[in-house]
């Protein structure tokens, strides 16, 4: 259910960015995208951004922000690992 609303916000700033932006699980996953097509792909930086410790950072060619209280789509929860990702 998460996973749809986060899709929803970035489709309606889309237009807006001048880069791709995404929602990345603790896997590294891309759960929502601007670029629909990248749905489902992995972003293997992600497991470094998250072992690092940081709330924010680049790693891999990404930049991350941490986000709190996602876990899977099912319930809110702090200290859960799941990021926006964006690439220029």
């Amino acid at each position: 259910m998460a996973a749809r609303l986060f899709q929803s916000i970035l489709l309606e700033i889309k237009n807006k960015i001048p880069f791709i932006l995404g929602i990345v699980d603790a896997t590294g996953n891309i759960i929502s995208c601007t670029e629909l097509r990248f749905i489902g792909e992995n972003v293997e930086a992600a497991e470094e951004f998250f072992a690092s410790g940081m709330d924010e950072g680049e790693c891999g060619g990404y930049t991350f922000r941490k986000l709190d209280g996602y876990d899977n789509g099912a319930k809110i929860r702090q200290g859960v690992n799941t990021a926006i990702v964006g690439k220029p």
